[in-house]
This record gives structure tokens, sequence and C-alpha cells, in this order.
């Protein structure tokens, strides 16, 4: 069974893409944003704890 260039260029980017998201997607289960946004990138950054994140994303409740 033989291949063109194309169809294996597609392979390849496809392959690329559930790769990096796989990557990604992992990255973002295993962390939470830091509180300091220039410290995003690095997995050592000051992180948030889980009540400051549920602020930040559901509001702080009143009362």
């Amino acid at each position: 069974m033989q291949f063109d260039s194309t169809t294996l260029t597609a392979i390849a980017l496809l392959v690329g893409m559930a790769v990096l998201s796989v990557v990604l997607g992992v990255y973002l289960v295993f962390t939470n944003p830091p509180k300091d946004r220039s410290k995003f990138i690095g997995l050592r950054a000051e992180k948030m704890t889980d009540e400051e994140v549920d602020d930040l994303v559901y509001g702080e409740e009143e009362g």
C-alpha cells in the first residue's frame, strides 16, 4: 500500500494535532491558574487555591 505525499502530510498533521491536544489537556487538568498571570507558563508558579478559583469562576457569594 502506497501513500502519496499529500496523504502522508495530512496524517502527520492530524497526529501532531492529536498529540498537542492531549499534552495541553494533561497540562490543564494538573495545573490551575496562578495568582500572577505573568507566571502562567511554568508548573512551579504560585497557584490559586480551589476557593479562589471558585470565587473567580462563580463570583463571590454575598451575605
